[in-house]
């Protein structure tokens, strides 16, 4: 079973266990020392998003990045393919790494 560990309300890690009881035994022995609480992680949620009072709310979906506009190579414009590979560089790069 996933185990969200949430601190502020919100899940900063999913950790996977047999059962909950190990979980919360953890817990209650400082094994997450950054967590304000731990819950059952219910499909579909995970890493950012929210839970309270027994309630769970998914993260506000983030803008994609805006992209530079790209360089033409001896007067003529990339090819579709090409566009895609440096739009994915630029992507890799300035999200800490490449794919």
């Amino acid at each position: 079973m996933n185990v969200a560990v949430i601190k502020d309300k919100t899940v900063i890690n999913v950790v996977v266990f047999d059962d909950f009881e190990t979980a919360i035994e953890l817990f209650d022995n400082d094994a997450f020392p950054n967590a304000d609480s731990i819950a059952i992680l219910e499909s579909g949620y995970g890493i950012g998003d929210r839970y309270a009072d027994g309630v769970w709310e998914k993260a506000p979906a983030q803008e994609p990045p805006e992209y530079p506009e790209l360089p033409t190579t001896g007067g003529e414009q990339l090819t579709a393919p090409e566009v895609e590979f440096v739009k994915g560089l630029y992507h890799g790069v300035t999200s800490g790494g490449i794919d």
